[in-house]
């Protein structure tokens, strides 16, 4: 179980009236944080690798929408370094 600081005990168990808007959103992070964490413990071994792979395509998604927004320029750096890192490994071996 996560150890949490003074502050987010505080935070958490006052009334959302009582805090400015920063507080409540992060009130509502940590709560939410908690709220996973809680699903996560209760989650079958199936079930957690199942979210791990979901986790998994989500990422592959992710990078394929941002090289799709990326410049000709910026794909050609990114190839260059790609290139540039393998290089640097085969060297290596």
């Amino acid at each position: 179980m996560e150890v949490l600081t003074d502050e987010e005990l505080e935070l958490i168990n006052t009334k959302p009236r009582y805090l400015n808007e920063d507080q409540k959103r992060e009130r509502l992070r940590i709560k939410n944080r908690l709220a996973k964490q809680r699903q996560r413990e209760r989650m079958t071994e199936e079930e957690r690798r199942r979210e791990l792979e979901k986790n998994r395509i989500t990422s592959a998604e992710a990078v394929r929408r941002q090289r799709a927004k990326e410049t000709p320029a910026e794909r050609a750096k990114r190839l260059k370094d790609s290139r540039e890192r393998m290089r640097r490994l085969r060297a290596k071996k």
